[in-house]
């Protein structure tokens, strides 16, 4: 495996006041502590995250700020802050679950909020610093799927509908950077598996089933595995935090790893 000699990385994580998102934030400070941070959620507690890693890594470059992502003009004002120039890894943790029930009891506007959140603001954040990336070839773009990218999920169809889009988003997303000449701006997308979060208490308080519950530190080391990748095969996959990502053969083969039916 070979890795992306950087003297600076330059993060913004989304989702990083609380669950999988401040746990990513608090190793990649810690990994990386030369790098330099954007932190953003809708909760206050992004502050607290950057305050934390503040105080355990001495001279850390990290700023946070709060923004709703189901608020467009919210996020523009984000944008509007923070230079394309300003971030190289984009880090999407923020989700939200959205209504929970049977389809036929579910309002539609509420699949927009959904989506919004999801989706769509995720991917007007990557188009905000892709032309910057694209000047130096060079971007680590990681995304985050849920329950219901890979399998149905009853009860919950707004929320997988917006994170198996996500998935696709970015599969079509590396393909479209491979087609303009771009071979090193690489986007992978991340099954965390069920965690214990608030989300996922969400879950289960809405009846929703839950398989197997995994620990946090595997997503965690996946995304610092995936910040450091240089192995350009591994582009526009869809790994799960379980997966022997470490064996380079896994991703052998063009449509390992993605949303395919098998023949």
């Amino acid at each position: 495996m070979f890795y992306y000699n950087a003297q600076v990385f330059k993060f913004i994580i989304t989702g990083a006041g609380q669950g999988i998102g401040k746990e990513i934030t608090n190793n990649l400070c810690k990994e990386f502590p030369q790098s330099k941070f954007i932190l953003v959620s809708k909760s206050e507690n992004v502050h607290s995250t950057r305050l934390e890693n503040e105080k355990g890594c001495d001279g850390i470059k990290i700023r946070s700020e709060q923004c709703d992502l189901n608020n467009i003009e919210d996020l523009e004002i984000l944008l509007s802050k923070i230079k394309p120039d300003e971030a190289n890894v984009i880090i999407n943790c923020a989700g939200i679950l959205g209504v929970s029930g049977y389809s036929n009891e579910i309002d539609h506007k509420f699949y927009k909020d959904t989506f919004q959140v999801n989706c769509i603001s995720p991917i007007l954040l990557i188009n905000h610093f892709l032309k910057n990336m694209q000047k130096k070839n060079f971007g680590r773009i990681i995304n985050f799927a849920g329950g219901g990218a890979a399998y149905g999920y009853p009860k919950f169809l707004p929320y997988a509908l917006s994170k198996v889009s996500i998935v696709r988003a970015t599969e079509t997303l590396a393909d479209e950077q491979l087609q303009q000449g771009y071979d090193n701006i690489l986007f992978n997308c991340i099954a965390p598996g069920a965690i214990d979060t608030q989300m996922l208490r969400s879950v289960e308080d809405a009846g929703g089933i839950i398989k197997s519950k995994g620990c946090i530190t595997e997503p965690v080391k996946l995304t610092s595995f995936l910040v450091r990748n240089n192995n350009k095969e591994i582009n526009g996959r869809f790994i799960h935090s379980r997966d022997n990502y470490n064996d380079p053969g896994l991703f052998n083969g063009e449509d390992n790893l993605k949303l395919r039916r098998k023949e």
